[in-house]
């Protein structure tokens, strides 16, 4: 997370220079951007998280 809200100081997304880094706001930023990248490409997260799941013989707790 650090790396990314450190990146972001140069994107169109960047915080005003008087401001200092906050978890919460780069969290939200990041889930924003997240969420654009899936619906992008037409991904549905929880059946990624599904898959992988599987991939690392992790037990689903729903099952």
């Amino acid at each position: 997370m650090s790396t990314f809200e450190a990146w972001r100081a140069h994107s169109d997304d960047r915080p005003d220079a008087d401001i200092s880094a906050d978890f919460s706001d780069t969290l939200s930023v990041y889930y924003r951007l997240a969420e654009e990248y899936m619906r992008l490409r037409q991904k549905d997260f929880t059946e990624t998280v599904r898959k992988k799941r599987v991939l690392y013989h992790i037990a689903d707790s729903a099952s």
